[in-house]
């Protein structure tokens, strides 16, 4: 059953639910129009790599976590593991799979395409769910955030292409979706993956 916010409800600061902000692949727009957007509203994402897009603008990509965002992969296989080990200095601690039957051991979060919310009591780190935004208008995309707040979940969105490509989502109902959810952060705990992933899995953290 999910869980309802309120009396113990188990986000730290009185928050009602959880939202991370994920976007796969290392799209050129990702830069240009994304992150401006991010700063603008005092947001932090996850930005799940995919190495030869990403060598592309590497720099650009390595200055990111400076500003607060986070950065992870796209699958496991050896030689993006290798690459990001290398620009990065450090292993990648969250990581987008393909399916979850990929060893365990290689990240401590992991993002599957399952679609659906994860709430604590009963969430995997190795196994997260995320909504997959493909094809999705603003009003659409408030409402999944809407469900989420009633529901007290951990809501992960999975974006790719902003505006542009196949997958993408328009760029206005991007923005307004970002907007909705920073005019609600005091209801909201806003962060990229990993940092939600350790409030859930702090010992002191409420239940």
């Amino acid at each position: 059953m999910p869980q309802k916010p309120g009396v113990g409800s188990p986000w730290p600061n009185s928050a009602r639910c959880a939202i991370s902000l994920s976007y796969d692949g290392a799209d050129y727009g990702h830069l240009e129009v994304v992150v401006p957007l991010l700063e603008r509203l005092h947001l932090h994402a996850t930005f799940l790599l995919e190495p030869a897009a990403a060598l592309e603008q590497l720099a650009r990509w390595q200055a990111l976590p400076a500003l607060g965002h986070e950065l992870g992969l796209m699958g496991f296989e050896p030689e993006g593991r290798s690459f990001f080990d290398e620009a990065f200095g450090r292993s990648a601690n969250v990581v987008a799979a393909e399916t979850p039957t990929y060893s365990r051991e290689v990240a401590e979060f992991v993002r599957v395409p399952h679609d659906g919310f994860n709430f604590v009591d009963t969430l995997s780190p190795k196994r997260l769910a995320a909504v997959n935004t493909d094809g999705m208008d603003a009003t659409m995309l408030t409402a999944v955030a809407h469900r989420a707040l009633e529901e007290g979940a951990w809501l992960i969105f999975a974006f790719e292409g902003i505006g542009t490509g196949e997958a993408g989502i328009d760029r206005a109902d991007h923005a307004t979706l970002l907007e909705w959810i920073a005019d609600r952060k005091d209801e909201i705990l806003v962060a990229p993956i990993g940092q939600v992933g350790k409030v859930v899995r702090d010992p002191a953290h409420p239940r």
